[in-house]
């Protein structure tokens, strides 16, 4: 072993220590883009995490794809499906939207374990881990930096632009021609692909 290897390979405690120190920064990501920029709190983070971790682990032990298949499938997957099951909610705004959205995943939760689907309250067992102890360890930390810098380009768009508006004055935005609704559900599912990106990593890391 080389001696810089205990660096940038640290024990099993600091290896999940950073992991979800990671998946709670994506989180706050997605936090970031929707409050900030959009105007739409979102207090439904463990929706976003749950559907990804679910479709990303049904797609290993149902279907047999390997994890780094299983994670871009389950990102887009889950972006698609939430942004589908938000889009009645858009139309609110403020404590509403926040209310809606924590709703999700605490109803969903409660009909898992009524129905005992999913594995009920034990989960999906049988889950494969990513190939290498490698990958596992940085495939987040380089998510985070990539996701961060992407984002900060993104507000800094002329779709960004759009967004920032309709945070502010979106009767404006709506008197331009533009749909305001288009803007928040893609806005949406680039904050839920997000989501499920850390709920399908999270999956395969434990």
């Amino acid at each position: 072993m080389s001696p810089i290897e205990p660096m940038l390979m640290p024990g099993m405690y600091w290896k999940r220590v950073i992991s979800i120190v990671c998946i709670y920064a994506l989180l706050a990501l997605v936090f970031d883009f929707l409050a900030h920029f959009v105007g739409l709190v979102s207090l439904g983070g463990a929706f976003f995490v749950g559907t990804g971790g679910y479709l990303s682990a049904l797609l290993n032990t149902k279907l047999g794809l390997a994890p780094l298949i299983c994670v871009p499938a389950a990102t887009i997957l889950g972006g698609a499906l939430c942004t589908l099951l938000l889009l009645p909610c858009l139309p609110l705004r403020g404590v509403y939207f926040a209310i809606v959205t924590l709703m999700y995943p605490l109803f969903l939760a409660r009909v898992i374990e009524a129905l005992n689907i999913l594995g009920g309250t034990d989960g999906i067992m049988g889950i494969d881990s990513f190939p290498n102890a490698w990958i596992e360890q940085y495939l987040v930390i380089v998510l985070v930096l990539v996701l961060l810098f992407g984002l900060r380009r993104l507000v800094n768009t002329d779709f960004g632009l759009v967004l920032r508006a309709v945070k502010d004055n979106d009767q404006a935005v709506k008197a331009s021609a533009m749909n305001i609704t288009t803007y928040k559900a893609l806005a949406v599912m680039i904050a839920a692909c997000i989501g499920c990106l850390a709920g399908a990593c999270l999956v395969h890391i434990y």
